[in-house]
């Protein structure tokens, strides 16, 4: 219960924009659908959307962009000049998120220009990461203590009545 209060905790006390050299990245999360706005504050147009996603389908992004999947990378390229995200514009990209193994982590967004400009890596943008090994081996280890825990107080009742009984009551 203590884990399920800290991430809840953790999730609302982290910001869910980034803003970086006149990028601003917006998340919000509706049940399993991911949406990451991506926000031009001044900067050269952007023409490029990349992001590693664990147990992602149905990746969306903008008319006029093109889509790439390759394994867990979510990449978008516009089509044309007029399509990429220009000053004061926002534009966004979603994925729905499946139950296997996922849960809500920071992760690196890249996000390219027009020209001949870097492309730009905000590091910290939320989104659906691998399962921490860590997290697998505590629900086991629960599992198998709250099981052992059943056993003894079964015992432990079974002798209680067991003592308690007298030789020709059965």
């Amino acid at each position: 219960m203590w884990l399920w209060m800290t991430a809840l905790l953790a999730v609302s006390l982290t910001p869910s924009t980034v803003e970086h050299e006149g990028v601003r990245v917006s998340v919000s999360i509706q049940s399993h659908i991911y949406t990451w706005a991506i926000t031009n504050l001044g900067a050269p147009p952007i023409s490029s959307f990349e992001i590693e996603l664990h147990n992602t389908y149905v990746q969306q992004a903008p008319a006029g962009w093109a889509i790439e999947i390759d394994g867990d990378r979510f990449r978008a390229l516009a089509t044309h000049e007029r399509e990429a995200i220009h000053p004061n514009q926002t534009k966004e990209f979603t994925a729905r998120v499946s139950s296997g193994g996922a849960v809500l982590g920071r992760i690196p967004l890249t996000v390219g220009f027009d020209g001949a400009l870097e492309p730009l890596t905000l590091v910290a943008v939320w989104g659906p990461v691998r399962k921490p090994r860590s997290m697998v081996v505590l629900v086991a280890l629960t599992v198998a203590g709250i099981a052992v825990v059943h056993a003894l107080v079964l015992t432990h009742r079974n002798r209680k009545t067991a003592a308690g009984t007298a030789p020709g009551d059965g």
